[in-house]
């Protein structure tokens, strides 16, 4: 990617700011601020430059109607924390004239959260006259909505269409890591990739296959690849309909799948079932991750979400957060572990696009992305 907004003159204008603020709230309290962190080089940038900013984001699956559960108050009054002299408004609409007077009398560099897009069924039904509309309040259209790039919805796939828009700091960011981690990373690079499903992981261990030296599995996904070298995984959690999938992909593997070699096991006699990675399985990791330049995290490597099931993980995220490599992770379960064992900033990169990241190492095409590729700027990401 060659430009982002620092590249633009913003100054004084108003700018449509997309953004993924789907947070964890309980009772009107932010639980974890990690997305909204990510987005504050964009936004220091934009009051630096006494743009007008006007926010856009979903948040909850409100099925296209108003809920006060799901309203973006308590995000914008969680970011006021991080701004002292900033002026920070919010409605939980988009239009109307009340709307429009509030925009009209705009501070420069300012902020105005609109209402969650999710409130309006025209979002996700990709509505193109919802997204002109919109279009008609602001002079440019920003994004670092990464997380939902892989998704047809108004805001990220036909608003870029109609203004003229550039992608903020952190896509910039996301593009330029992941960029180089789908075409040119740093060797020994070494991937750790777990979770429940194969079916969804199958483009990108494909994709890994080509790029990486590496490919260390776990969970469920490595559970699917013992049972089809014809281990004996009991009771535990396969996906039966991937196992042809597991046998090509593990003859064309070349030795870069490493399986574990231990595990912790829950039951007894024909009733056990896989729950963690073992002990020798851990130390075996930990080798190829500290030998490695570059790391790739998707994926835990047990039942992590039972604390009594997470050691694997534990110790694998332990390893990766003091490893020397560069180290990069995407996907929604993991980083919500590294979140509540107080990990995520001991990481070089964490991208805030869970399937959009995923999707995009797998060489597949984002919506969200194409329609910013097609605007003006051709070429330019």
């Amino acid at each position: 990617m060659q430009i982002s907004i620092a590249d633009i003159d913003v100054r004084l204008k108003p700018v449509l700011y997309r953004v993924d603020y789907n947070e964890p709230i309980k009772n009107g309290v932010v639980l974890s601020d990690w997305r909204i962190r990510a987005t504050l080089p964009t936004l220091d940038y934009l009051v630096s430059q006494q743009a007008k900013i006007i926010i856009l984001s979903h948040l909850g699956r409100p099925g296209g109607q108003f809920n006060p559960n799901d309203s973006l108050r308590p995000v914008a009054q969680h970011l006021m924390s991080f701004f002292d002299k900033v002026q920070i408004q919010i409605t939980d609409g988009i239009f109307g004239q009340a709307v429009n007077d509030a925009l009209a009398n705009m501070k420069p560099g300012s902020i105005f959260f609109l209402g969650n897009t999710r409130f309006f069924p025209e979002e996700e039904r990709n509505d193109f006259n919802f997204a002109k509309a919109l279009a008609q309040l602001a002079e440019l259209y920003v994004t670092d909505a990464f997380g939902v790039m892989h998704r047809e919805a108004a805001t990220v796939t036909q608003l870029p269409k109609l203004m003229d828009s550039y992608p903020g700091l952190l896509l910039h960011k996301e593009l330029e890591t992941l960029d180089r981690l789908r075409e040119y990373p740093e060797r020994p690079f070494t991937a750790l990739i777990g979770g429940a499903k194969l079916e969804t992981k199958v483009g990108l261990i494909r994709r890994l296959l080509t790029r990486a030296d590496y490919i260390l599995l776990g969970g469920g996904v490595a559970n699917v690849f013992a049972k089809a070298t014809g281990h004996d995984i009991g009771m535990s959690y396969c996906d039966d309909a991937q196992l042809a999938v597991a046998k090509e992909i593990l003859a064309k593997a070349e030795g870069k799948l490493i399986l574990p070699v231990d595990f912790v096991n829950e039951g007894r006699g024909d009733k056990f079932r896989y729950v963690d990675i073992g002990t020798k399985t851990i130390a075996l990791y930990s080798q190829y991750l500290n030998g490695s330049r570059d790391i790739f995290w998707n994926g835990t490597v047990g039942i992590a979400e039972e604390a009594r099931f997470a050691n694997g993980t534990k110790a694998l995220a332990d390893v990766m957060a003091q490893a020397k490599g560069i180290t990069t992770v995407a996907g929604g379960d993991t980083i919500a572990f590294l979140e509540l064992n107080k990990l995520i900033d001991s990481y070089n990169f964490v991208s805030t696009g869970g399937g959009s990241a995923v999707a995009y190492i797998s060489g597949e095409k984002l919506p969200g992305l194409e329609a910013l590729r097609g605007n003006e700027l051709g070429s330019t990401i």
